[in-house]
């Protein structure tokens, strides 16, 4: 019987990255057939994905995403299990996970000898797009994208706090209906399926893909150094949001509806909608993590 082969897809850093290779190396020897993909692998990986053994993504939330989109449009038991090995700028998703403390070859050798295992995962979805780690929206939806390249090759993941904190000098707020009711004007909102945002930024400390609901924060406007400091209390692992006005919830589902066109973040990859209507899937794809991680 022939062997099920490894489907790979990787963002630029990673196909820079001799670890990733080496990782490769190790999938070779156990499958003859090894297919290297881009970090949007479309149609062709979600027809391979079908007869995968497993997806090995190597990449940052971005690339993650790509491969969670491409497996949604298979059944649900047509979809091969995700190996993540983060080489992003943020990682936020591998955060969740704990899975940036561990090395790219010993985390694949551990998959290899099922030292862990393929947990299956709640996915977001947002009007057709699907999210695995965060959407953002509004002013937060802007700071990934928007922020310089040469600025994150430097600085990293603290690329995404300087560009943060410069936008909070343009800041505009957005008429905002949250299922067809009139709420106060926001400057973004947060819908989180795991804990990060932007580089290790905490935002959904109650949030987890296996939880089954998604943590729904919103955010008014309020003085720049009340943002920031509503940014420091967010961090702690209990977070006591006394004295914000934001508003907390745990959705399944919600749509939002702008008095303009609103720029929406899934996981590194922005939208601009005057609608969005979010729905979960619970179980919808498994991830491997590895014994003592997660």
């Amino acid at each position: 019987m022939a062997q099920k082969e490894f489907l790979v897809s990787m963002n630029q850093k990673a196909a820079e990255n001799p670890e990733f290779w080496e990782a490769v190396k190790l999938l070779q020897r156990e499958a003859p057939v090894v297919s290297v993909l881009g970090k949007d692998p479309g149609a062709v990986a979600t027809e391979r994905a079908k007869t995968a053994r497993a997806w090995l993504v190597a990449g940052g939330d971005g690339t993650l995403h790509h491969a969670v989109n491409s497996l949604m449009e298979l059944p649900p038991d047509e979809r091969c299990p995700l190996w993540y090995l983060p080489f992003g700028t943020g990682n936020d998703f591998a955060r969740t996970l704990n899975l940036g403390e561990i090395a790219p070859l010993e985390l694949i050798t551990r998959a290899l000898k099922s030292e862990g295992a393929c947990r299956e995962m709640a996915v977001g979805r947002c009007n057709e797009r699907y999210f695995l780690n965060m959407a953002s929206g509004g002013l937060f939806a802007t700071i990934t994208p928007d922020t310089n390249p040469q600025l994150k090759s430097v600085a990293g993941r603290w690329s995404y706090l300087i560009s943060g904190i410069g936008k909070l000098l343009e800041r505009e707020t957005i008429a905002t209906q949250v299922d067809a009711q009139a709420a106060e004007p926001l400057l973004g909102f947060f819908l989180g399926n795991a804990k990060f945002a932007g580089g290790g930024i905490q935002i959904a400390a109650d949030a987890s893909p296996f939880r089954n609901e998604l943590e729904f924060l919103t955010v008014p406007d309020m003085p720049a150094p009340q943002l920031l400091a509503l940014g420091l209390e967010l961090q702690k692992d209990a977070p006591d949001l006394t004295g914000y006005p934001v508003q907390k919830r745990s959705v399944k589902e919600l749509t939002l509806r702008f008095d303009r066109e609103t720029p929406i973040n899934l996981d590194g990859e922005q939208v601009n909608v005057r609608e969005a209507a979010f729905t979960l899937f619970p179980a919808a794809v498994k991830v491997f993590v590895p014994a003592n991680a997660g």
